[in-house]
């Protein structure tokens, strides 16, 4: 099966630097490999979605919805610029949906996902046994594959 679009899931927790480099990582191995395209996707819930516009300050309210938000946030922004830098291409886009992976598996489906990566961190051994309410349920949930990326 050929991998022709790849969803990779940006959530809160991706700042951390080191789970931005192994994000960007696995795209870049993927991009080596195929003639994917990426997008990524940062899920909000209501709630943080009016928050972060009133916070934003954007100069046209209007302008601001979810896709706007999350080409702002600063995971997104950081994991793009690292894929600038490597010449992979992208796209942004928000998602609004108070189960953020529930809101993951939606967006893989009306794409036609070929992939999903999500992103995860470290976790105790008796923590190993559950990846993260997120990142497990997009596992148990997504129509296709998907890749969990540990940080180191």
């Amino acid at each position: 099966m050929a991998i022709e679009t790849v969803l990779v899931a940006v959530g809160r927790g991706d700042n951390e630097a080191a789970r931005i480099e192994a994000l960007a990582d696995a795209i870049t191995d993927l991009a080596e490999s195929t003639d994917a395209k990426f997008t990524l996707l940062h899920v909000f819930g209501k709630e943080e979605l009016e928050e972060l516009i009133e916070q934003l300050d954007f100069d046209e309210p209007g302008d601001a919805d979810a896709n706007a938000v999350a080409r702002r946030h600063s995971a997104t922004r950081a994991l793009g610029k690292r894929l600038e830098a490597e010449g992979i291409g992208y796209t942004v886009r928000g998602e609004v949906n108070d189960g953020a992976a529930m809101g993951v598996v939606a967006v893989a489906d009306e794409l036609g996902a070929d992939r999903i990566l999500v992103g995860g961190r470290d976790r105790t051994p008796a923590g190993k046994v559950v990846f993260g309410s997120v990142a497990q349920r997009v596992l148990l949930e997504a129509n296709c594959p998907v890749t969990y990326v540990r940080t180191e």
